[in-house]
């Protein structure tokens, strides 16, 4: 049974942990560098282009922060007045 090889049972779960984790940030840095691009676009180079592209990476952020910040207050809530057996 013991021929060299070694059980890692949480392995599986790191993984899949990492490649969640790397989705999800690489999903937002795409969204935000899209949303730069087409307002690179629109506008052009130069100062107005710095300002617009900062304030529009800034509120790329918040869209997708913001809602994982309210809804958590929410759950965290929830899941300590409620037992997992009644729900």
């Amino acid at each position: 049974m013991n021929n060299g090889e070694r059980h890692y049972p949480l392995r599986g779960l790191l993984i899949a942990q990492f490649f969640g984790a790397f989705n999800d940030n690489a999903w937002k840095l795409m969204v935000a560098l899209l949303a730069i691009k087409q307002l690179a676009s629109q506008i052009g180079a130069g100062p107005e282009f710095e300002a617009a592209s900062q304030a529009q990476t800034t509120l790329t952020f918040v869209v997708f922060t913001l809602p994982l910040m309210l809804v958590s207050i929410f759950a965290g809530v929830f899941s300590d007045r409620f037992s997992k057996r009644s729900v």
